[in-house]
């Protein structure tokens, strides 16, 4: 049977500064480096520094879903027309 650790030894959750996190989207956006590349060498995950790349290109406050009513479908008007079912509005 494996050993849990007691609640209170259990390792929280790392906070990092605005600083830190500017710092690592400077790595991938200025100076070419991949997320994982810039993750290695700060030390941290690279999902961490890919969600704050996306943040920053985006330009959304953390944990807030994109807006449906901006966003813009590149397709153009006759594609979505024709991927749309109409069969059903000629019954």
């Amino acid at each position: 049977m494996k050993a849990r650790c007691p609640t209170n030894q259990r390792q929280k959750k790392p906070n990092y500064t605005r600083e830190f996190k500017q710092d690592a989207v400077k790595l991938v956006l200025e100076q070419g480096y991949p997320c994982g590349g810039a993750a290695q060498r700060l030390g941290i995950a690279g999902s961490n520094v890919t969600r704050w790349v996306r943040l920053q290109q985006s330009d959304r406050p953390e944990n807030t879903p994109p807006d449906p009513y901006t966003t813009f479908d590149y397709r153009s008007t006759s594609d979505r027309y024709a991927s749309a079912d109409l069969s059903a509005a000629h019954m």
